[in-house]
């Protein structure tokens, strides 16, 4: 059970959850096992993409520039804020917004600021939390669990976790490996999810080691019910290593508590005199009520933008 919740947290453990931030979740109306069947995550940026076609003769796909690293955003001067990429490019802008993760946040935003952010944005930056949580997709040649099953638990007794360990304490990380579930869509694969520290020591492992101690994993659970054959494919996230992310998604701790760490801290814009904001945030982690999620992320960049507007707007209504 408390497995299961840490990988909705994204918690190392439930101890770690701050209760009161828990409250300030709301959960969607709607069923949540709805899916995109084999087309992925991509269909929602080509939703976005295809409104956008509705009210504007804009192409975004053509404002949009791939595999731009950024590297340093000056912002000394309010009129011109620079944006430094890894190849060497300068773009200049009067506004920036920020939709990298937190995980990025935390580990890159000293060098990534110039100047350097607030010691308030910074306190709420260490003070939110950033999960790690991986999933394991394993296909195998054939169906070999009952169609309409929904997936497979484990638990673990203490007796059988000691005899499991004994002698090879570096497989203590597959206790963490809670759950296999079905896929929607792909009959011949299984999902398996990991949490916490484990999830980031797997990282570190090749797909064919994961891959192998996963199939034992599973036959000395189901093995005696099922004949379990060898897995064909591995598919596996890697979030934690992952410069570009560093984690999976945010979450309320105690020490969130402790720092009063926000998620509206963490969106307050930086402003230049004139009330121009300058360096806005978006993303997940700066939803008050739908941190951790992708609509949250969408309607923290509606939020931004919505900013954005309204600045031009009143200023413009003011010459």
């Amino acid at each position: 059970m408390e497995r299961f919740d840490d990988s909705i947290q994204g918690s190392d453990t439930w101890f770690d959850v701050s209760t009161h931030g828990i409250l300030e979740y709301w959960i969607c109306e709607g069923d949540l096992l709805l899916n995109w069947k084999t087309s992925g995550f991509q269909t929602i940026l080509q939703l976005m993409i295809n409104d956008s076609k509705v009210n504007s003769d804009v192409k975004i796909e053509d404002k949009i520039k791939l595999s731009q690293e950024v590297e340093n955003i000056n912002y000394t001067n309010p009129n011109e804020i620079i944006v430094t990429t890894a190849d060497g490019n300068n773009y200049t802008a009067s506004n920036v917004i920020i939709t990298t993760s937190l995980g990025v946040l935390k580990n890159y935003h000293k060098k990534l600021f110039n100047p350097s952010l607030s010691l308030a944005k910074q306190r709420t930056i260490e003070g939110l939390n950033f999960g790690s949580v991986n999933k394991i997709f394993l296909e195998f040649p054939y169906r070999w669990w009952p169609e309409d099953s929904a997936g497979f638990g484990f638990i673990w007794q203490d007796d059988d976790k000691k005899t499991f360990l004994a002698g090879n304490k570096e497989n203590e990380w597959l206790l963490d490996v809670f759950e296999f579930m079905t896929v929607d869509h792909q009959p011949r694969v299984l999902c398996g999810w990991i949490i916490g520290e484990s999830s980031r020591y797997i990282e570190k492992l090749s797909d064919k080691y994961v891959e192998d101690h996963l199939y034992e994993l599973l036959k000395k659970f189901l093995g005696n019910s099922y004949d379990i054959p060898s897995p064909t494919k591995i598919l596996r996230s890697q979030w934690s290593t992952d410069k570009h992310i560093h984690g999976c998604y945010s979450f309320r701790s105690l020490k969130s508590e402790e720092l009063n760490a926000t998620a509206s801290k963490l969106a307050e814009p930086i402003l230049a005199k004139n009330g121009n904001p300058m360096i806005m945030f978006a993303g997940e982690a700066t939803h008050d009520h739908f941190y951790s999620t992708v609509h949250g992320a969408i309607e923290a960049g509606e939020r931004e933008a919505n900013r954005l507007i309204n600045f031009y707007r009143q200023t413009s209504s003011r010459l």
